[in-house]
């Protein structure tokens, strides 16, 4: 079986449980470094979150990493809380979004 994209990856972002995106609004940038680098804003807004394409404008928090590190995140084979430990993942900004982000990957 094929390694999911990352956009499939974080289209899953995009569909959690509306119970965790009541109160929640901003934008996260996923700033995607690899082969082909590119960026993926998360904006999340009304109970939804909306995966776009494309520069922001001025995210609320801004979170950095390889394809290859979000694809093992994506595959459940690297924990996000490990792989910000180890440097692996930086996250910059409105940290209130890190821990929603957090809450939508576990």
């Amino acid at each position: 079986m094929a390694d999911p994209t990352i956009r499939e990856i974080l289209s899953e972002l995009a569909k959690p449980d509306p119970e965790k995106l009541a109160g929640v609004t901003g934008t996260i940038l996923f700033d995607v470094a690899g082969d082909a680098p590119t960026q993926y804003p998360l904006v999340f807004a009304d109970g939804k979150a909306e995966l776009q394409e494309g520069s922001p404008g001025v995210p609320d928090m801004t979170v950095s990493a390889t394809s290859q590190d979000l694809i093992a995140i994506g595959k459940d084979e690297l924990s996000p809380l490990h792989a910000v430990m180890r440097g692996k993942i930086k996250i910059s900004g409105d940290m209130s979004l890190a821990l929603h982000l957090q809450s939508m990957l576990t």
